[in-house]
């Protein structure tokens, strides 16, 4: 749950690439077909160019990596840039309800193993990463921002040697089969460059690091999805994963509709959702009485609440953890 170190996000030496990665490379990589770059339509040109670091946390005894912007900065920048003055910078980093959610999860993995889950908001990606490594069957990554989606594939990579994501098909409008069918080819020399996919391929057994051969065969997927659409949904999961997502009061409502149609309608589809105690519970209160009290078909129960400390740069951040299950 600690926060053990950040670094500047600097290449490997011994592969053919810049020595330090920012956003704008990684897109060059994955559509190196266009001079312009086909990710243009997706993000919104001229490309981004703000630079990459990674940061490691500690969560039930396992060192995680997250890939990140290095400078917020930056990124604020980057919207003024491109008119977009509505959008924000939270998902630039790791929040303290996506730790103790990758905990619970990582602590007790039949939360999720062999089902289909995806994180809703997903930011950077920490707690749907943690359902991969407890052997979620499927594991789908949702966020408004493109930027965001990238950096959470990432952060998989850097944890998961040989795993297949679809960066290619999330940067460019209209991919190629092969990107597809081999999401890994056209960017390989980025994944190989993340210093900790080097470090953690040289620990494996075989490129086997978790000694569970089937997370290598797994794809991880990243879609956007922005809750603000009413029209906005998903596939259908057996578990929804949600880390900070109630921090505004317009939000609330939307969540509460949109997480039905995120889920199996059989009973036993979950919904974890973990929130800060000490911010807006009056938002948290409100998405309670509207979730559980809604007149669709599929109605939910709240099994229990939990709450989780973690500690990040020296203090104890208060989290409640909500689980709901359909009846």
């Amino acid at each position: 749950m600690a926060l053990v170190l950040s670094s500047p996000f600097r290449l490997t030496p011994r592969f053919n690439v810049p020595q330090q990665l920012n956003f704008q490379s990684v897109v060059t990589a994955c559509c190196p077909a266009t001079s312009g770059g086909a990710g243009a339509a997706a993000i919104d040109a001229p490309f981004p160019s703000f630079q990459l670091a990674e940061q490691h946390f500690l969560i039930n005894g396992r060192r995680l990596t997250v890939i990140q912007p290095k400078d917020v900065d930056e990124v604020i920048d980057m919207y003024i840039e491109q008119g977009r003055l509505d959008r924000d910078p939270y998902w630039c980093r790791i929040w303290p309800s996506a730790i103790a959610l990758a905990e619970e999860i990582l602590a007790n993995p039949e939360h999720v193993r062999g089902l289909r889950v995806c994180d809703l908001g997903a930011g950077l990606g920490l707690a749907g990463l943690a359902a991969v490594l407890a052997g979620a069957s499927e594991v789908v990554l949702y966020d408004r921002e493109v930027q965001a989606l990238v950096c959470a594939l990432l952060t998989v990579h850097a944890n998961i040697p040989e795993v297949a994501t679809n960066l290619p098909l999330v940067l460019q409008p209209t991919p190629s089969e092969s990107a597809v069918l081999d999401p890994r080819g056209c960017f390989k020399d980025v994944v190989k460059a993340l210093p900790s996919f080097s470090k953690r391929l040289e620990q494996s057994d075989s490129g086997n690091l978790f000694g569970q051969g089937s997370l290598m065969t797994r794809i991880v997927k990243a879609e956007l999805l922005d809750w603000t659409d009413k029209k906005a949904h998903g596939h259908n999961f057996d578990v929804v994963l949600a880390c900070d997502v109630l921090y505004e009061k317009l939000a609330v409502p939307l969540i509460a509709d949109l997480v039905p149609r995120l889920l199996c309608t059989h009973p036993g589809a979950k919904l974890l959702l973990a929130d800060p105690v000490e911010r807006n519970p009056r938002n948290r209160e409100k998405f309670l009485q509207i979730f559980l009290e809604s007149s669709s078909v599929q109605r939910f129960e709240l099994e229990k609440i939990e709450e989780q400390t973690p500690h990040m740069d020296g203090s104890a951040h208060p989290v409640k953890v909500l689980h709901f299950k359909s009846v």
